[in-house]
């Protein structure tokens, strides 16, 4: 039961854990899902929400995490200008890079149906160095802020707490059911 993935940041993968575990195989929605958290109210706690999801993808799934870093060619290329001088190609193959995520983004919402933003598109660059130290950050610590209270991160996402309350939590907002109950 649900029960089972109560203390999990990854409930999403430890349900698709048990469901092949039962023998069933895992297929993709046809349904587009959107999901904005009204948490973040900040860049910085933007940024703390994606290094918490990068350490779970790694805690998970280690060797997915680490092959991932072929996602951040811009970043790398852009960091490789700034540290071995410029380069016409790298600049090139890096310009290539945005301009191909930018194109999959426009495609992703038109396909989406969702309203056509380009504005958001000039943040690009910032987004990618974001996720790309994002995902530096994710090879620290196996301990995430979630809600106010600090968790261990054990592998398969399932969460410990290690300290007291930090800030207060509403009722039922994201503290795992059986951690919430514990004396």
């Amino acid at each position: 039961g649900f029960g089972t993935m109560a203390d999990h940041l990854a409930d999403d993968f430890a349900l698709g854990v048990a469901v092949e575990r039962a023998g069933y195989r895992i297929e993709f929605s046809d349904v587009v899902v959107e999901s904005v958290s009204p948490d973040e109210q900040s860049l910085a706690e933007l940024f703390r929400h994606q290094v918490r999801w990068q350490r779970t993808v790694r805690l998970c799934n280690p060797a997915g995490y680490c092959g991932s870093f072929v996602l951040h060619g811009f970043s790398l290329l852009t960091l490789a200008l700034v540290l071995f001088g410029w380069d016409r190609r790298a600049a090139a193959l890096g310009a290539a890079l945005l301009t191909a995520k930018a194109l999959a983004a426009t495609l992703i919402q038109r396909l989406s149906g969702a309203s056509q933003r380009l504005a958001p598109l000039t943040c690009l660059p910032l987004s990618e160095w974001m996720s790309f130290t994002a995902w530096l950050r994710g090879f620290g610590s196996c301990e995430v802020l979630w809600r106010g209270r600090r968790y261990a991160v054990m592998p398969q996402g399932r969460l410990v707490p290690v300290e007291a309350e930090t800030a207060p939590a509403a009722p039922g907002l994201g503290i795992p059911a059986a951690i919430a109950a514990k004396p």
